[in-house]
Protein backbone atom coordinates (compact mmCIF):
# COMPACT_ATOMS: atom_id res chain seq x y z
CA UNK A 1 0.00 0.00 0.00
CA UNK A 2 1.28 3.11 -1.05
CA UNK A 3 2.44 5.61 1.74
CA UNK A 4 -0.34 8.70 2.36
CA UNK A 5 -1.83 8.54 -0.52
CA UNK A 6 -5.74 7.26 -1.07
CA UNK A 7 -8.14 6.63 -3.97
CA UNK A 8 -6.40 7.48 -7.76
CA UNK A 9 -3.43 8.61 -5.90
CA UNK A 10 -2.08 5.40 -5.05
CA UNK A 11 -2.70 3.98 -8.46
CA UNK A 12 0.27 6.06 -9.30
CA UNK A 13 3.52 5.79 -8.11
CA UNK A 14 5.46 9.14 -7.51
CA UNK A 15 8.96 9.65 -6.18
CA UNK A 16 9.18 10.26 -2.33
CA UNK A 17 8.24 13.81 -1.19
CA UNK A 18 6.46 14.81 -4.66
CA UNK A 19 2.64 14.58 -4.61
CA UNK A 20 0.71 15.80 -7.78
CA UNK A 21 0.00 19.24 -8.12
CA UNK A 22 -3.62 18.26 -9.81
CA UNK A 23 -6.13 15.55 -9.55
CA UNK A 24 -4.57 12.46 -11.28
CA UNK A 25 -7.74 11.90 -12.63
CA UNK A 26 -8.18 14.44 -14.96
CA UNK A 27 -5.36 12.47 -16.91
CA UNK A 28 -2.81 14.65 -19.30
CA UNK A 29 -5.30 17.39 -20.48
CA UNK A 30 -6.00 18.17 -16.80
CA UNK A 31 -1.97 18.86 -16.42
CA UNK A 32 -1.98 20.62 -19.90
CA UNK A 33 -5.14 23.17 -18.98
CA UNK A 34 -2.59 25.06 -16.55
CA UNK A 35 -0.02 25.61 -18.05
CA UNK A 36 0.61 26.14 -22.26
CA UNK A 37 3.12 23.32 -22.32
CA UNK A 38 1.22 22.93 -26.31
CA UNK A 39 2.71 26.26 -27.38
CA UNK A 40 6.02 26.25 -25.52
CA UNK A 41 7.41 23.08 -26.22
CA UNK A 42 9.72 23.68 -28.72
CA UNK A 43 9.10 20.58 -30.98
CA UNK A 44 5.40 20.84 -30.55
CA UNK A 45 2.79 19.47 -32.88
CA UNK A 46 1.01 22.45 -32.86
CA UNK A 47 4.50 24.14 -34.85
CA UNK A 48 4.00 21.22 -37.43
CA UNK A 49 0.37 21.53 -38.31
CA UNK A 50 -1.02 24.97 -38.26
CA UNK A 51 -0.26 25.70 -41.34
CA UNK A 52 -2.50 22.76 -42.87
CA UNK A 53 -5.09 23.56 -40.35
CA UNK A 54 -5.28 26.64 -40.57
CA UNK A 55 -6.06 26.10 -44.57
CA UNK A 56 -8.39 22.87 -43.94
CA UNK A 57 -10.22 25.26 -41.42
CA UNK A 58 -10.67 28.25 -43.38
CA UNK A 59 -11.48 26.36 -46.40
CA UNK A 60 -14.53 24.05 -44.65
CA UNK A 61 -15.69 27.14 -43.08
CA UNK A 62 -15.99 29.06 -46.28
CA UNK A 63 -17.53 25.67 -48.08
CA UNK A 64 -19.77 26.26 -45.63
CA UNK A 65 -21.02 29.56 -45.35
CA UNK A 66 -21.31 29.58 -48.85
CA UNK A 67 -23.03 26.25 -48.72
CA UNK A 68 -26.07 28.20 -46.14
CA UNK A 69 -26.24 31.68 -47.26
CA UNK A 70 -25.02 32.04 -51.07
CA UNK A 71 -26.59 29.34 -52.98
CA UNK A 72 -29.86 29.03 -53.81
CA UNK A 73 -32.49 26.56 -53.04
CA UNK A 74 -32.02 25.04 -55.97
CA UNK A 75 -28.17 24.45 -55.91
CA UNK A 76 -28.49 23.74 -52.05
CA UNK A 77 -31.14 20.59 -52.93
CA UNK A 78 -28.57 19.31 -55.57
CA UNK A 79 -25.59 20.05 -53.16
CA UNK A 80 -27.45 17.38 -50.64
CA UNK A 81 -28.12 14.99 -53.32
CA UNK A 82 -24.09 14.80 -53.92
CA UNK A 83 -23.54 14.54 -50.47
CA UNK A 84 -25.47 11.85 -50.02
CA UNK A 85 -24.46 9.89 -52.86
CA UNK A 86 -20.57 10.77 -51.94
CA UNK A 87 -22.08 8.86 -48.20
CA UNK A 88 -23.55 5.87 -49.74
CA UNK A 89 -20.86 5.40 -52.16
CA UNK A 90 -18.31 5.76 -49.77
CA UNK A 91 -19.66 2.83 -48.24
CA UNK A 92 -18.31 0.05 -50.77
CA UNK A 93 -14.50 0.52 -49.97
CA UNK A 94 -14.29 0.46 -46.08
CA UNK A 95 -11.12 2.51 -44.14
CA UNK A 96 -10.14 -0.88 -42.84
CA UNK A 97 -9.64 -1.76 -46.48
CA UNK A 98 -7.64 1.41 -47.49
CA UNK A 99 -5.51 1.12 -44.44
CA UNK A 100 -4.74 -2.29 -44.80
CA UNK A 101 -2.53 -1.51 -48.08
CA UNK A 102 -1.11 1.95 -46.22
CA UNK A 103 0.48 -0.38 -43.35
CA UNK A 104 1.93 -2.93 -45.39
CA UNK A 105 3.64 -0.39 -47.01
CA UNK A 106 5.03 1.08 -44.09
CA UNK A 107 5.97 -1.97 -42.45
CA UNK A 108 7.78 -3.46 -45.95
CA UNK A 109 10.01 0.18 -46.17
CA UNK A 110 10.96 -0.42 -41.94
CA UNK A 111 11.68 -4.12 -43.02
CA UNK A 112 13.61 -3.16 -46.26
CA UNK A 113 15.79 -0.14 -43.95
CA UNK A 114 16.45 -3.33 -41.42
CA UNK A 115 17.81 -5.44 -43.87
CA UNK A 116 19.71 -3.04 -44.93
CA UNK A 117 21.64 -2.73 -41.80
Amino acid sequence: MSKGYTGVHAAVKFKRGIRPKHNVANGILGELQHNNILLRWRSSLWKLVWLQLLIYTSIYLAISMIYRFALPTELAIKCEKLILWVRINSLQLPLTFLLGFYVSLVVKRGWEQYVKL
